[in-house]
């Protein structure tokens, strides 16, 4: 002897299947859709380096401390921006501390 509620279950499984079949399909083209972009990638640091204090930097990336800097950022291909300001009293306080850089490439030699 068959039951009522057999008979209705069996009915209703594909029923039921194709229900969690599409609901599966929406949540996966919603979650598809809701990727987030792609991350642009970063700046090079901008380096604070005095203009003319041979050996050690200069305006043409001659020296070792432009060297370094320019490791340091390792974008290849691409020179990291500089930012020039005369080595003297306030060179923290004129470059790093105003925001105008990242990385101070300098040798204090006094």
């Amino acid at each position: 002897m068959s039951s009522p509620f057999r008979s209705h279950v069996r009915g209703g499984v594909p029923l039921l299947v194709a229900v969690v079949v599409s609901v599966l399909g929406v949540s996966a083209v919603t979650v598809a859709s809701r990727r987030p972009a792609a991350v642009p990638p970063a700046p090079p640091p901008r380096i604070c380096a005095d203009p003319s204090h041979l050996p050690f930097s200069n305006d043409r990336r001659g020296g070792l401390d432009n060297r370094i800097a320019e490791t340091v950022a390792h974008d290849p291909g691409r020179a990291p921006p500089y930012y020039r300001y005369a080595l003297r009293r306030g060179f923290d306080r004129e470059t790093l501390d105003a925001g105008h850089c990242v990385v101070i490439a300098v040798v204090r030699t006094s």
